[in-house]
């Protein structure tokens, strides 16, 4: 899934996912940057603070073996930028 939005041109692979997913993104600046990931019921289940990033591209490989099979809202935030997307975890 690749999301263009607020300039921060995320995507996430691979969806569905076993084991981890792999999230880029370009900042246009260097960023304070989290992810967060929600179940379907709204409920942080992973939430990881990446600290400041450079400005440019990024890539972050993320461990999900801990997670139900399920689908999942994640939001990654950059400063004031933020950008909303899901993944599908099977077993």
């Amino acid at each position: 899934e690749e999301i263009n939005h607020n300039d921060l041109n995320c995507s996430i692979f691979p969806n569905p996912a076993q084991n981890s997913i792999n999230i880029s993104f370009t900042l246009d600046n260097s960023a304070k940057t989290t992810l967060s990931v929600y179940d379907m019921l709204g409920r942080v289940v992973k939430s990881i603070d990446f600290g400041t990033l450079s400005m440019g591209f990024n890539a972050k490989e993320i461990d999900v073996k801990d997670l139900k099979p399920s689908g999942y809202i994640y939001v990654l935030q950059a400063n004031d930028h933020s950008v909303t997307g899901k993944f599908i975890i099977y077993k």
